[in-house]
């Protein structure tokens, strides 16, 4: 019979050291990480065609950290340029059941910056919007394929301020007989005008800048969007 045998203490020494390294490995993960850092970096990729790479990327940030806005925004535009509208516009619900405000707002911006049209699918969709575009959505479709839009600013006289609106005229053909449409704020009173886009078989027909420089490519690739939705719906 062998005698019983003692550890020594540099044994036990070792074997600590094993369990604190395995400790380490399992709850001391490195966080993971993108070779983008913001939403518009990542949109960058996705335009140059590496919506897949950036998928896989945003998943594993989401893994780690569920309320990151940019990978959020960027994951939902990664699915919209990789033709999968329904993951993108359920990813955006989720985002705006589950997170603070203030981080919905922020992946309603990173994404009207980047990639508007992807913000007008999600809220045509839904009948609303939470990003603060709802006079373009109501009143552009209001219209009924003819007619104009006003941009400009309004004085609204329940808030008792100035705001940036969008006032619809539905129009004959021709722009003959306009009338208001206002479906967000009728009693708004125009205070000065910036654009009037002209809107025939909802086509965007002409575009009359009324004030030098105001940013309206974002505004036009939204309503472009509204107008293209809305045709396949009147058909």
């Amino acid at each position: 019979m062998q005698p019983f045998s003692r550890r020594t203490p540099g044994g036990f020494f070792a074997v600590f050291l094993l369990f604190l390294s395995l400790f380490c490995f399992m709850g001391c993960a490195t966080t993971p990480r993108a070779d983008w850092e913001r939403a518009e970096e990542c949109f960058a990729q996705i335009r140059e065609g590496r919506q897949g790479k950036v998928i896989g990327e945003a998943k594993s940030l989401l893994r780690h950290d569920g309320w990151n806005a940019d990978a959020r925004a960027c994951l939902a535009m990664a699915y919209y340029r990789d033709g999968k509208t329904g993951l993108a516009v359920k990813g955006l619900r989720e985002a705006e059941d589950t997170l603070p405000a203030e981080r919905v707002q922020a992946i309603h911006d990173h994404i009207w910056n980047s990639m508007p049209e992807l913000l007008a699918e999600k809220e045509y969709r839904d009948s609303s919007t939470l990003s603060g575009g709802d006079c373009i959505l109501r009143n552009v479709t209001a219209l009924g394929g003819n007619g104009f839009l006003l941009i400009g600013e309004f004085y609204h006289p329940e808030k008792k301020s100035t705001i940036r609106h969008v006032r619809g005229y539905r129009c004959r053909k021709g722009m003959e007989e306009c009338t208001v449409v206002d479906r967000v704020c009728p009693g708004c009173i125009e205070r000065e005008a910036e654009a009037r886009i002209e809107i025939t078989a909802t086509r965007i027909v002409n575009i009359v800048r009324l004030k030098e420089n105001i940013p309206l490519s974002r505004n036009v690739i939204y309503i472009e969007k509204i107008l293209e939705l809305e045709r396949g719906t009147l058909r």
